[in-house]
């Protein structure tokens, strides 16, 4: 990468600057902090953006809030992994999720003859 090409992939003005924005997820609503720069660039997301509302957990003084109920806490950390920064990643799961997973899908797959 030559110093024209460096300059030119500087940001203008910083992301973490903007506003903040907290996803909410699952039923304990876990909240991931994401600067609404982010959000911009999915509508779908920014859609769903709403102001706080008195009924939200304490804590949550931020410009808006996104909750998705049915969301699962670990893969809420995908979509925000990937808000930032454009990339997937999972989180790893703990032996005793590992075994529990596993005891899942062999119960699914007996219950469906397979």
């Amino acid at each position: 990468m030559n110093e024209s090409d460096a300059f030119s992939a500087q940001p203008e003005i910083s992301p973490y600057w903007d506003r903040g924005c907290y996803l909410l997820a699952g039923r304990n609503a876990e909240s991931y902090t994401v600067p609404y720069h982010f959000l911009k660039k999915y509508p779908c997301l920014v859609s769903q953006t709403r102001p706080p509302s008195l009924s939200d957990p304490p804590g949550n003084e931020h410009d808006h809030i996104i909750r998705f109920v049915d969301l699962d806490e670990d893969i809420a950390h995908t979509v925000v992994h990937f808000l930032y920064t454009g990339e997937y990643e999972t989180l790893r799961l703990s032996m005793t999720e590992s075994k529990k997973v596993e005891m899942e899908n062999e119960y699914r797959k007996e219950r469906c003859g397979v």
